[in-house]
């Protein structure tokens, strides 16, 4: 019985990179949830309805922009990663996209 081996395309401080990126998304996603509950004390508050209003706006806009990016650079991970064992594939990703690898 064989086994299948292929080489690593990326070194090690590129995976480690991808690492740090997944890090970065994940405190940004904390900032988020505390973000949130900030916004549900306010929201059941006696606070007046209109600043209710204007903070929820800012809350959904920063959820918005921060998810949209989020959604961008998890994808830019995912590639690297899964493509990390294929060089022709990962050329065609940073021509197509800019990928940093």
């Amino acid at each position: 019985m064989t086994k299948d081996t292929k080489e690593l395309v990326l070194t090690v401080e590129q995976i480690k990179e991808q690492g740090r990126k997944i890090m970065d998304i994940m405190k940004n996603l904390e900032a988020l949830h505390n973000f949130s509950n900030t916004m549900m004390l306010v929201m059941n508050s006696d606070t007046p309805n209109a600043f209710k209003l204007s903070a929820l706006n800012g809350f959904l806009t920063t959820v918005y922009d921060q998810t949209e990016v989020a959604s961008m650079d998890l994808d830019n991970v995912v590639i690297l990663l899964l493509e990390c064992d294929n060089l022709k594939n990962l050329k065609d990703f940073e021509v197509r996209f800019g990928g940093d690898k």
